[in-house]
């Protein structure tokens, strides 16, 4: 069965992805703070994660009123995280993104984030930090080369776009 939403309900919807996504962007900065670095980054993606819902919803609702429709479909990425994240990378900019392709710890196979094939189940966000090496019998750690400094920037890029956004919904 299509979920749909009215579209008398969007811009709600709008504010508050953006409102969630500025309190989880708050909560990543505070365990930035306190040391929890890596622990932050899985807070910041859930933020930029429901920053990416708000330009979805924004995206919809404009093809839907241009189509002269009174509903839009939200089946296709309400609950797929990579949609989110790829259409807030989209909107933002590549620098956004803490974990540079080559180190990204949500695709298992090649730790590479595929967000073009969508590799991952809807609504999956599978965040590997410590994964095992059945070659070797060792446990490592996907993110041993990560530098604190690699998260102030997206976070302060993160934070201008949600101010951005909060003016004009």
């Amino acid at each position: 069965m299509m979920k749909t939403l009215p579209i008398s309900h969007v811009d709600d919807g709008i504010k508050e992805c953006i409102k969630n996504a500025k309190s989880l962007l708050d909560l990543a900065k505070k365990l930035n703070e306190d040391h929890f670095e890596k622990q932050s980054i899985i807070i910041f993606y859930l933020a930029l994660e429901e920053f990416g819902k708000a330009v979805l919803l924004r995206d919809k609702k404009k093809f839907a009123e241009h189509k002269e429709e009174l509903e839009i479909d939200t089946d296709e990425f309400f609950y797929d995280s990579n949609k989110k994240i790829k259409a807030a990378v989209r909107t933002i900019g590549p620098h956004v993104e803490i974990i540079k392709p080559k180190s990204h710890p949500m695709k298992p196979e090649s730790s590479n984030l595929d967000l073009e094939n969508n590799e991952f189940k809807m609504g999956s966000c599978n965040l590997l930090f410590i994964d095992y090496n059945s070659s070797d019998g060792k446990w490592i750690q996907k993110l041993s080369d990560f530098q604190i400094e690699d998260q102030k920037k997206p976070f302060i890029v993160l934070e201008k776009m949600l101010k951005k956004w909060d003016v004009i919904f």
